[in-house]
């Protein structure tokens, strides 16, 4: 967005993509989307004589419709779909509606591509994420959610939901700054801040924007005693050991540049720095 401008300027330039289609083409978005889901009603209303478009999402406008989800076995999530007038559920090994709308893409990626239901769902019990993208860790003290990847607001939402899932140990997260925010960085991180009352015990963040993830927790009642902030990840590092205890569910993320993956390995060696 600091590029781009706005989120309708990362709209138009995300939908350049379709400037190589034709009739053989197809467009597969996210139906909820305000933005994406104009492209679905210009397709609606339009003659349909360019390329295709198909929609996922939980509202019912969809082509594939998310009608129910839950976890089960504590790190898979198993959600029922209707699709042309028929019922479907799938199983992914992982959590987060997040998760459930990336497989409900692929669901779709199948079908267009001429794959059944049947080879869809067993396909998607093979998923693997990519390293540092909520790869759960289990360690002697903690379990950690690695997903150090990359972040956005938006992510960084869609990653504390995951950590509100979990009911054992304290509620750990260990956020940074989303990069490539420009004049939308504070505005940004608080929006997290918002979103991490009901879903984190503690919330720990370095760098420079990310504190205001913590300024807002704070100014909406979040007790003052459980927030952490630090300039540099050198400091959260040093910090650690007096703040997490022993069983905390521990949630990593920020972008990049951050490099958050360090912070991972030392508590993964248990936190003895």
């Amino acid at each position: 967005i600091e590029h781009l401008g706005s989120q309708e300027g990362i709209f138009k330039a995300k939908m350049e993509i379709t400037s190589g289609f034709d009739q053989t083409s197809s467009l597969i978005i996210n139906g909820d989307d305000s933005y994406l889901r104009t492209e679905l009603e210009r397709y609606r209303n339009s003659q349909k004589d360019s390329y295709k478009v198909y929609s996922f999402g939980m509202e019912l406008q969809n082509d594939l419709c998310c009608k129910s989800q839950e976890v089960v076995d504590r790190d898979k999530t198993r959600f029922t779909c209707s699709f042309e007038d028929e019922t479907y559920e799938f199983t992914i090994p992982c959590l987060g509606e997040h998760n459930v709308r990336n497989a409900m893409a692929a669901i779709l990626a199948g079908h267009i591509t001429g794959m059944t239901m049947e080879e869809i769902s067993k396909g998607l019990l093979d998923f693997v994420a990519t390293e540092n993208r909520q790869d759960i860790i289990k360690t002697d003290r903690f379990t950690l959610i690695n997903d150090v990847y990359n972040a956005s607001p938006d992510s960084m939402i869609a990653a504390l939901k995951v950590l509100k899932l979990y009911k054992d140990g304290r509620r750990v997260a260990i956020l940074g700054d989303c990069l490539e925010m420009g004049q939308y960085a504070e505005e940004g991180h608080r929006r997290v801040g918002y979103q991490s009352i009901d879903k984190a015990d503690i919330i720990i963040t370095a760098g420079h924007a990310a504190k205001f993830i913590g300024v807002e927790a704070m100014e909406r009642g979040f007790d003052l005693s459980r927030v952490f902030h630090f300039e540099t990840k050198e400091e959260l590092i040093d910090s650690l050991p007096r703040i997490v205890e022993d069983g905390d569910v521990i949630l990593l993320k920020a972008s990049r540049g951050m490099k958050f993956e360090d912070i991972v390995e030392v508590l993964k060696g248990g936190c003895q720095c």
